[in-house]
């Protein structure tokens, strides 16, 4: 079973994309979080195959979780949703393990197709 992180303080990208993702995905559990310190408890309990995270976010916020992610689980895919300007906000992951931004408004079952993506390129074996 595959098991997606999604982190945003907007309830309704929660439902619209935990839902797309358990259409999309077969034999995926969805969980979510309202802001990065919530993310960072589910992250120290439970193992995650990747992780969704929304970058402007009460008490922590989507920077600090990417940081978070990169320092104490470094193969752990994440996957950036935000309605700030692309190429702004690119540069700042440069040396993170983010493996793909999207821009808010997005199709959910897009974005969920997406997630699946990542997570195949995740299992794929490396290559020497």
């Amino acid at each position: 079973m595959k098991s997606i992180l999604i982190i945003d303080d907007d309830e309704f990208i929660l439902f619209g994309l935990s839902k797309a993702i358990c259409g999309c995905i077969k034999d995926s559990a969805v969980v979510t979080a309202r802001h990065g310190r919530q993310a960072v408890e589910i992250l120290q309990d439970r193992h995650v195959d990747v992780v969704v995270t929304d970058l402007k976010m009460p008490v922590m916020n989507g920077y600090e979780v990417v940081d978070y992610v990169n320092r104490h689980f470094p193969e752990l895919p994440v996957y950036v949703m935000t309605g700030d300007y692309l190429p702004d906000v690119m540069p700042r992951f440069q040396t993170a393990s983010v493996s793909q931004f999207v821009s808010k408004p997005f199709s959910f079952r897009q974005v969920a197709s997406d997630i699946l993506a990542t997570i195949d390129r995740a299992a794929e074996p490396a290559t020497a």
